[in-house]
């Protein structure tokens, strides 16, 4: 059975790629537990607001709320940066080769 080197470039490529993605996919669940909050838990926050006006919440805002969808999403989120950690470390990939290519 071959055992894959991460030395070899196209598979740290797509160790890189497979990394990056994960990033992308956090970002988006980001996106999607931000308006599910808005339209939700904190529609009268959202009320609040013009359109094209910009709130900045932190990942940290959306962990009390009591939404159990918002709550699935956050652990969905936490499991995939903890993999995403530990791919970059134990493949000693620095966020430098993440780079975009």
């Amino acid at each position: 059975m071959h055992n894959p080197d991460t030395t070899d470039t196209k598979y740290k490529a797509l160790l890189v790629e497979a990394i990056n993605k994960l990033e992308d996919l956090n970002s988006s669940i980001y996106n999607l537990i931000l308006n599910l909050a808005m339209q939700g838990e904190l529609k009268e926050v959202n009320d609040l607001f013009k359109n094209g006006e910009i709130v900045n919440f932190k990942f940290d805002d959306f962990k009390n709320l009591s939404d159990q969808n918002v709550q699935h999403l956050i652990e969905i989120m936490t499991f995939i940066d903890e993999k995403y950690q530990t791919l970059k470390n134990i493949n000693a990939i620095s966020d430098d080769d993440l780079l975009p290519f």
